[in-house]
């Protein structure tokens, strides 16, 4: 009921994913998001700070990617959508991390 919540959703998913999002954060989970979904949120007023996709690799400060919060049980509950082949692909390694480390 409260945490970490990766949030991550196609384009399509954007516009619906910004009640349930305010819930969460209204339930005291932080959010975490890739760009353009922390994009959406910010722009409907709710906080996210924005993490690179596993397919960004690590930033150049040693910023980890999603995947790596994941193994290291940063990460508390996801909410992922993936749409197209590079999602689809960082779907799948987000998918994994989350089953590997027991993460809803």
């Amino acid at each position: 009921t409260k945490g970490r919540a990766f949030v991550s959703v196609a384009n399509r998913d954007k516009r619906a994913m910004v009640f349930p999002a305010r819930e969460l954060v209204a339930m005291g989970f932080e959010l975490l998001a890739t760009s353009g979904t922390a994009e959406v949120l910010k722009r409907n007023g709710i906080d996210a700070t924005v993490v690179r996709k596993h397919s960004e690799g690590e930033g150049p400060n040693g910023e980890k990617t999603i995947v790596q919060l994941i193994h290291d049980g940063e990460v508390d509950l996801i909410v992922n959508t993936p749409y197209g082949t590079g999602s689809r692909l960082d779907g799948y390694d987000i998918r994994t991390a989350a089953v590997a480390r027991a993460v809803p």
